[in-house]
Protein backbone atom coordinates (compact mmCIF):
# COMPACT_ATOMS: atom_id res chain seq x y z
CA UNK A 1 0.00 0.00 0.00
CA UNK A 2 1.06 3.58 -0.60
CA UNK A 3 2.59 5.19 2.52
CA UNK A 4 1.39 8.68 1.61
CA UNK A 5 -2.24 7.58 1.19
CA UNK A 6 -2.03 5.61 4.47
CA UNK A 7 -0.76 8.69 6.32
CA UNK A 8 -3.47 10.85 4.78
CA UNK A 9 -6.28 8.46 5.69
CA UNK A 10 -4.95 7.92 9.23
CA UNK A 11 -4.72 11.64 9.87
CA UNK A 12 -8.27 12.09 8.61
CA UNK A 13 -9.44 9.32 10.94
CA UNK A 14 -7.72 11.08 13.84
CA UNK A 15 -9.49 14.36 13.03
CA UNK A 16 -12.80 12.52 12.74
CA UNK A 17 -12.32 10.77 16.09
CA UNK A 18 -11.66 14.13 17.77
CA UNK A 19 -14.81 15.62 16.19
CA UNK A 20 -16.94 12.60 17.11
CA UNK A 21 -15.79 12.30 20.69
CA UNK A 22 -15.17 15.91 21.68
CA UNK A 23 -16.96 18.12 19.15
CA UNK A 24 -15.76 21.70 19.35
CA UNK A 25 -14.51 21.57 22.94
CA UNK A 26 -10.97 22.91 23.22
CA UNK A 27 -8.00 20.73 24.14
CA UNK A 28 -6.75 19.04 26.25
CA UNK A 29 -8.76 15.88 25.64
CA UNK A 30 -8.40 12.41 27.10
CA UNK A 31 -6.10 10.17 25.06
CA UNK A 32 -7.41 9.17 21.66
CA UNK A 33 -7.96 5.58 20.61
CA UNK A 34 -5.99 6.57 17.51
CA UNK A 35 -2.87 7.06 19.65
CA UNK A 36 -3.15 3.52 21.01
CA UNK A 37 -3.54 2.03 17.55
CA UNK A 38 -1.25 3.98 15.22
CA UNK A 39 2.35 5.14 15.44
CA UNK A 40 3.37 7.18 12.40
CA UNK A 41 6.63 8.31 14.01
CA UNK A 42 7.86 4.83 15.14
CA UNK A 43 7.98 5.93 18.78
CA UNK A 44 6.69 2.61 20.13
CA UNK A 45 3.49 4.07 21.56
CA UNK A 46 0.97 2.73 19.03
CA UNK A 47 0.14 -0.85 18.20
CA UNK A 48 0.75 -0.48 14.44
CA UNK A 49 3.65 1.38 12.85
CA UNK A 50 3.49 3.00 9.44
CA UNK A 51 5.89 0.37 8.09
CA UNK A 52 3.68 -2.48 9.34
CA UNK A 53 0.60 -0.85 7.82
CA UNK A 54 2.35 -0.43 4.47
CA UNK A 55 3.12 -4.16 4.37
CA UNK A 56 -0.49 -5.21 5.05
CA UNK A 57 -2.74 -6.42 2.28
CA UNK A 58 -5.94 -4.49 1.64
CA UNK A 59 -8.25 -6.91 3.49
CA UNK A 60 -6.08 -6.95 6.62
CA UNK A 61 -5.84 -3.17 6.59
CA UNK A 62 -9.61 -2.78 6.23
CA UNK A 63 -10.16 -5.25 9.07
CA UNK A 64 -7.78 -3.24 11.26
CA UNK A 65 -9.62 -0.01 10.44
CA UNK A 66 -12.90 -1.70 11.37
CA UNK A 67 -11.38 -2.77 14.69
CA UNK A 68 -10.16 0.78 15.31
CA UNK A 69 -13.61 2.27 14.70
CA UNK A 70 -15.24 -0.29 16.97
CA UNK A 71 -12.91 0.81 19.78
CA UNK A 72 -13.71 4.48 19.01
CA UNK A 73 -17.41 3.63 19.18
CA UNK A 74 -16.86 1.88 22.51
CA UNK A 75 -15.12 4.98 23.92
CA UNK A 76 -17.88 7.22 22.61
CA UNK A 77 -20.59 5.08 24.17
CA UNK A 78 -18.61 4.79 27.41
CA UNK A 79 -18.25 8.55 27.62
CA UNK A 80 -22.01 8.83 27.28
CA UNK A 81 -22.54 6.26 30.05
CA UNK A 82 -24.81 4.06 27.91
CA UNK A 83 -22.94 0.90 28.74
CA UNK A 84 -23.10 -0.44 32.28
CA UNK A 85 -20.05 -2.70 31.97
CA UNK A 86 -17.07 -1.08 30.32
CA UNK A 87 -13.64 -2.61 30.14
CA UNK A 88 -10.27 -0.91 30.04
CA UNK A 89 -9.45 -0.40 26.35
CA UNK A 90 -5.69 -0.69 26.88
CA UNK A 91 -6.05 -4.12 28.46
CA UNK A 92 -8.42 -5.31 25.75
CA UNK A 93 -5.95 -4.24 23.07
CA UNK A 94 -3.00 -5.93 24.80
CA UNK A 95 -5.00 -9.12 25.23
CA UNK A 96 -6.22 -9.09 21.62
CA UNK A 97 -9.91 -8.85 22.54
CA UNK A 98 -12.57 -6.75 20.86
CA UNK A 99 -14.38 -3.90 22.57
CA UNK A 100 -17.50 -6.05 22.83
CA UNK A 101 -15.80 -8.82 24.81
CA UNK A 102 -18.04 -10.23 27.50
CA UNK A 103 -17.03 -11.63 30.87
CA UNK A 104 -16.74 -15.17 29.50
CA UNK A 105 -14.36 -14.03 26.73
CA UNK A 106 -12.25 -12.12 29.25
CA UNK A 107 -11.99 -15.20 31.48
CA UNK A 108 -11.06 -17.47 28.54
CA UNK A 109 -8.37 -15.08 27.37
CA UNK A 110 -7.05 -14.63 30.92
CA UNK A 111 -6.75 -18.39 31.40
CA UNK A 112 -4.90 -18.81 28.11
CA UNK A 113 -2.49 -15.99 28.97
CA UNK A 114 -2.05 -17.25 32.53
CA UNK A 115 -1.00 -20.67 31.25
CA UNK A 116 1.57 -19.03 29.01
CA UNK A 117 2.99 -16.56 31.57
CA UNK A 118 2.77 -18.55 34.81
CA UNK A 119 6.25 -18.95 36.40
CA UNK A 120 5.64 -22.67 36.99
CA UNK A 121 5.18 -23.09 33.24
CA UNK A 122 8.42 -21.27 32.43
CA UNK A 123 6.91 -17.79 32.13
CA UNK A 124 8.21 -14.51 33.49
CA UNK A 125 6.97 -13.70 37.01
CA UNK A 126 6.72 -9.96 36.26
CA UNK A 127 4.59 -10.61 33.18
CA UNK A 128 2.32 -12.86 35.24
CA UNK A 129 1.92 -10.21 37.96
CA UNK A 130 1.04 -7.62 35.29
CA UNK A 131 -1.47 -10.08 33.83
CA UNK A 132 -3.08 -10.47 37.25
CA UNK A 133 -3.30 -6.67 37.64
CA UNK A 134 -4.92 -6.36 34.23
CA UNK A 135 -7.42 -9.08 35.05
CA UNK A 136 -8.37 -7.32 38.27
CA UNK A 137 -8.94 -4.13 36.29
CA UNK A 138 -11.27 -5.94 33.94
CA UNK A 139 -13.30 -7.86 36.49
CA UNK A 140 -13.30 -5.11 39.11
CA UNK A 141 -11.84 -7.13 41.98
Amino acid sequence: MNVISIKRSLREMKRLEVRLRFGDTPSPHPPLVWEKFFDLQNTGRGKYTLDALALMDRETYQSLIGEYWSFVYNELIGEMDFRAVRYDTDVLLRWGLGFDADEAAVKRRFRALAKRHHPDAGGNAEDFIELMRDYRKLVGK
